[in-house]
């Protein structure tokens, strides 16, 4: 029993000085590791090469995105014109039935010229009205789709303006 005492008392001045040597050793070691190597320097002077060369590419970017913008306002402003030009030509065959839309092109592709004389007289057939129509059709689609794309690239334009914002 004495031996165990001299063991455990022992076993304890151990454990005491084991966990005062941790306390010093950690205390000892530096806080932040400096590396001041010609590579080290180097590197972190190319980083900054390229940051600098990537600020003034998003800076040319931003440039072009500006000029992007301003040619799609005026193409919408462009496109608007025209379908309010061609309105009433598009309510008419978009509404109308077949005979309507027969003697609405026939009256449109033979109007008489500024001179007065007819320069062109054409009559439709119902396998040419069909095309006519499919082709309308088509218009109207790529006008929904013409429309979604410009919502779209909207919803782009805002996420590139807040990437390079950031």
């Amino acid at each position: 029993m004495i031996k165990d005492k001299k063991v455990s008392i022992l076993f304890g001045i151990i454990g005491v000085l084991a966990i005062l040597f941790a306390i010093f050793a950690y205390d000892r070691t530096p806080r932040t590791v400096t590396v001041h190597s010609k590579e080290h320097l180097q590197r972190v002077k190319d980083l900054e090469d390229s940051v600098k060369m990537l600020r003034n590419e998003i800076h040319q970017y931003q440039g072009r995105l500006d000029t992007l913008r301003q040619e799609r306002i005026k193409i919408r402003y462009q496109i608007k014109e025209i379908l309010k030009e061609n309105e009433a030509t598009d309510r008419t065959l978009a509404n109308g039935d077949w005979d309507t839309n027969i003697r609405f092109l026939t009256d449109f592709l033979s109007e008489k010229d500024s001179v007065g004389e007819m320069t062109l007289f054409l009559t439709i057939t119902r396998g040419q009205l069909v095309s006519i129509n499919r082709t309308l059709n088509n218009y109207k689609h790529l006008k929904r789709i013409n429309q979604k794309l410009q919502d779209e690239i909207g919803v782009l334009d805002s996420t590139v303006v807040s990437f390079t914002e950031n």
